[in-house]
């Protein structure tokens, strides 16, 4: 509480050298004072229900009951169960939080946890969304090996010609990463020879895999190279 300007202090209350008179005097003068800043409001009680005003500044945090009514101050502990209980995790079946998935993790296709964002579903699709066939003719050549570093799987459409020849017929081959997968017959063989004949191979090749067009017996003359990308 706060004391007025001009509050009493008893010095001195013993009978040695002050009359029980004066003694008695300034002891009710004390509690008159007292009796005022009661009746004024200027007093805080540790019971009962009381409005305090002004800015009150704690040197360090008041412990709280829990709050029942509304308008009640809550606890820490309080909040945070509100909150946990508010915002479960997100599930198919329960609305809440859920952290977003990277790109990686969308192409891997096995998170059943996370969010997918439209740039992640984009990165994952096989094609053709925000993407577009490129001729790449130019700067592809059969047997070279080539990385996908575009951040979305791509599509790869090769075709040529082989000329006549003899021998074991030739054939083209996708590869991807390291791996061939499938080949394309490129000479119709009757034996001993074989008669060149157009041929084409499309493959997809994957986020950060590299890929290759291999010739084998006989290396084709290229007419297109094109890329979805």
């Amino acid at each position: 509480m706060t004391w007025p300007t001009g509050a009493v202090v008893l010095t001195n209350t013993d009978a040695s050298t002050d009359s029980p008179a004066s003694a008695r005097a300034d002891l009710l003068d004390a509690l008159q004072k007292i009796n005022t800043i009661i009746a004024n409001g200027e007093a805080v009680w540790l019971s009962g229900n009381q409005t305090v005003g002004g800015v009150k500044t704690f040197s360090s945090s008041p412990v709280v009951p829990t709050g029942a009514a509304s308008g009640n101050a809550v606890n820490k502990g309080q909040m945070d169960a509100a909150i946990t209980a508010a915002t479960p995790d997100a599930s198919t079946t329960v609305s809440g939080l859920s952290e977003l998935a990277t790109s990686a993790q969308t192409q891997a296709g096995t998170d059943s946890v996370r969010s997918v964002t439209p740039a992640g579903l984009a990165s994952a699709m096989l094609a053709g969304v925000g993407q577009s066939y490129t001729d790449m003719s130019a700067s592809r050549a059969v047997g070279t090996t080539y990385t996908n570093s575009t951040g979305r799987p791509i599509i790869v459409c090769y075709s040529g010609y082989t000329a006549n020849g003899t021998g074991a017929y030739p054939y083209i081959e996708a590869v991807v990463g390291g791996v061939a997968q499938f080949r394309t017959t490129m000479g119709d063989y009757n034996g001993s020879n074989y008669s060149g004949i157009f041929g084409s191979i499309m493959f997809i090749v994957p986020n950060g895999a590299t890929y290759a067009v291999t010739a084998t017996n006989q290396t084709p003359t290229m007419l297109k190279w094109m890329e979805l990308r």
